[in-house]
């Protein structure tokens, strides 16, 4: 596994790095062949970076129309933010999938969700971005390329 680690001196420039690179992959797979597939994990631990997703007028580039999206992880209905993503993102709806997850582009999760990862989805995705509360990476055995913004 090759890993990256970017470390921030506050939580503002750890969620646009995250947001940088998150479009850079995006951007780089539609380039390369016409749509991108995301894995996003629906912890809480990630509220504030899919409202930035959401909100900021940079991240309107994103090529919504060409992504497919899995969610993985614990949520109730109300509360999910894959309704927010598939109702104000423009994803197409046909693009929004709550089935197994198989191969995919780039997978967004918190340090937590590591532990809970399905092995499907460590061993079919191309690229983690892992948003970590703290300065310590923790091991993922994958052999995927991991950014952990620190």
């Amino acid at each position: 596994m090759t890993s990256r680690i970017i470390q921030s001196e506050c939580k503002d420039t750890r969620l646009d790095a995250v947001a940088k690179e998150l479009m850079r992959q995006a951007m780089q797979c539609v380039n390369a062949k016409g749509e991108f597939h995301l894995a996003l994990s629906e912890s809480n631990l990630l509220d504030d970076f899919y409202a930035r997703l959401m909100c900021d007028p940079e991240m309107r580039a994103m090529p919504w129309d060409k992504m497919h999206v899995w969610f993985f992880g614990d949520t109730t209905q109300d509360d999910s933010i894959q309704v927010a993503i598939a109702e104000h993102s423009g994803i197409p709806e046909e693009h929004i999938h709550d089935g197994s997850i198989g191969a995919v582009d780039c997978c967004l999760l918190s340090c937590g969700d590591i532990e809970g990862m399905h092995d499907v989805l460590r061993d079919e995705c191309t690229a983690f971005l892992v948003i970590a509360s703290s300065d310590t990476a923790t091991a993922c055995s994958s052999s995927s390329v991991t950014h952990w913004f620190c």
